[in-house]
């Protein structure tokens, strides 16, 4: 039997993995307890009365008061408009703010206009309240020549570098460990700077939420993570989401600070940011925060909430609409009433609707911003893949690069996209140490991507089994080094100080023909003379534009 002095358990722990806590004798399981819940911060009650009990709440100036409620209800206007839109077929996708707006103009009036926002896809509302005006919403949304991001996202995926909102991406949460990057960085350059980030209650499960709120904690980074709790994962319900008490309890494991607010509550949303920028800026620590709303609208257009929840559940919470109870605090202070209800709901549906005509009529970016600004120099992958678009439009495909060097010789003007050069040397035996051992084929890259190579590739099979009799083809040189530069020759069919290879010149001339072969009166002029069908054998280097007679593409 084994027997000691028993004292009692006053030591602190010196272990490394955690912080000091004291040892004890008794041997317990440390159950959950979901009666020590964090309380719900509101200052607003359902009917837009000031709680008594609030204590030191900021309330924003009168002008400031109604630019919040114009923003709510700009928003949820914008959110019909585009919703019916896509109902119709004018737009591909949309995801609404319905029952949210309280949560996204509240938060964006309690920021600096120089934080930095991560958003997700339902935060409209924040780029709207910095000044993102409804055109640009329009035009993103139809993907015009005039979005900001050319046309290469779905709808509702927003970004403004002016207004230090950074664009949004489609999968899930993989904003967080930008964001805390972000933060670290203005920690290290010691600017007066904080970042803030969005998500869902249901993003919280991802991986990047925990490793972004570990990195946050660990590298003292002054982060606000804002949550959206609204109820729903899309499908998901809460309580199918987590077992313990919300998102908010993800912050002490962490060595995070915490605040849970009233999402419906615009004033208690302001007051929580601003307090949250505060305790970032001051401490230099991560704070999260849990705002508690709730989604009215679908999910996105590609949902059907009435699978998942009652339509008295949605009933039930459209009679806590944030606006109205805001709008409620106003009229009882005398700053709003129905008459500035019904004329400002008039005039920003109209000049909404007009953004939406402008937007919808605008033309698509051109095809080629579909490759730019995915790498700082474009790798031959890339190139490839622009050619196998090409090739996949089939004769659409066609037509475009047809138009490309049309244009190219209609205004006798070298693009400057054609400046550039591919000059591959052909050595006249295998060890070329001298210039004169190199002939040298000049190929052209340009903003469009396409490699001649590339594209020499794709047409060789048809150059060499359908040559018509006023084509012009290539010849191809399969045979020793040795041979082959005796063979190969810069013949005159090439325009000669233009940066155009052989190849290109022959599918332009090509195509030419080929239009011209339809049109009776069709011709060519050859040093200012006018050339008829049967003189089309002998084109040489003075093409320099297309009969009146062609049809302009």
């Amino acid at each position: 039997m084994l027997s000691s002095t028993i004292s009692a358990n006053t030591e602190e722990s010196v272990y490394r993995g955690i912080n000091k806590v004291n040892y004890t004798s008794n041997l317990n399981i440390n159950e959950p307890s979901l009666n020590s819940t964090v309380p719900i911060f509101r200052v607003l009650n359902d009917v837009g009365d000031i709680s008594n009990n609030c204590k030191s709440i900021i309330i924003p100036e009168n002008n400031d008061l109604i630019k919040m409620y114009k923003s709510m209800v700009l928003l949820s206007i914008m959110d019909k408009i585009l919703y019916e839109s896509q109902r119709q077929g004018r737009i591909s996708f949309y995801m609404t703010n319905e029952g949210e707006e309280a949560a996204q103009i509240g938060s964006a009036a309690g920021l600096n206009s120089n934080d930095l926002v991560y958003g997700q896809y339902r935060e409209a509302g924040v780029l709207l309240f910095r000044g993102f005006a409804p055109e640009q919403f329009m035009n993103q949304c139809f993907g015009n020549v005039d979005d900001l991001g050319k046309g290469k996202q779905m709808p509702v995926h927003y970004g403004s570098k002016n207004l230090n909102f950074v664009t949004l991406s489609s999968p899930l949460t993989t904003q967080l460990p930008q964001a805390v990057g972000s933060a670290y960085s203005f920690k290290r350059s010691k600017v007066n700077r904080c970042t803030i980030v969005y998500f869902g209650e249901g993003a919280s499960s991802e991986g990047d939420a925990h490793a972004a709120f570990n990195f946050a904690s660990t590298l003292d980074c002054p982060i606000i993570f804002f949550c959206r709790n609204n109820g729903y994962a899309i499908s998901t319900p809460a309580n199918e989401q987590y077992r313990g008490d919300g998102i908010v309890s993800h912050g002490p494991g962490y060595g995070i600070a915490t605040i849970r607010v009233d999402g419906n509550d615009i004033l208690a949303v302001y007051n929580a940011v601003l307090k949250a920028r505060e305790y970032v800026m001051t401490h230099t620590r991560p704070l999260l925060l849990e705002a508690m709303t709730y989604r009215r609208g679908h999910h996105s257009t590609s949902d059907d909430s009435t699978a998942y929840r009652s339509k008295d559940e949605i009933k039930q919470w459209s009679i806590k609409n944030p606006i109205i109870r805001f709008k409620q605090l106003l009229e009882k202070n005398n700053l709003w009433n129905n008459q500035n209800d019904v004329e400002y709901e008039k005039e920003t549906k109209k000049q909404l609707m007009q953004s939406f005509a402008i937007a919808s009529k605008k033309n698509k970016p051109n095809w080629r911003e579909m490759f730019n600004d995915v790498y700082h120099e474009i790798p031959n992958s890339l190139f490839a893949a622009c050619i196998e678009m090409l090739k996949a439009l089939e004769g659409k495909g066609k037509e475009i690069f047809f138009k490309i060097i049309h244009d190219a010789y209609e205004k006798e003007l070298v693009p400057k996209d054609f400046e550039k050069c591919l000059l591959i040397p052909l050595p006249k035996k295998k060890k070329s140490e001298k210039c004169e051992d190199h002939k040298t084929i000049s190929l052209i890259t340009h903003s469009s991507k396409i490699l001649t190579n590339t594209i020499y590739k794709r047409i060789e099979a048809k150059i060499n089994v359908n040559l018509e009799e006023d084509q012009f083809g290539c010849d191809v040189i399969t045979d020793k080094r040795s041979k082959s530069w005796e063979e190969a020759n810069i013949e005159k069919r090439v325009r000669q100080g233009c940066n155009l290879s052989s190849t290109l010149f022959n599918l332009y001339i090509e195509n030419t023909l080929k239009q011209l072969r339809e049109d009776e009166f069709g011709g060519i002029k050859i040093n200012g003379m006018q050339a008829g069908r049967e003189q089309m054998n002998s084109l040489e280097d003075h093409i320099s534009q297309y009969s009146d007679h062609y049809p302009k593409q």
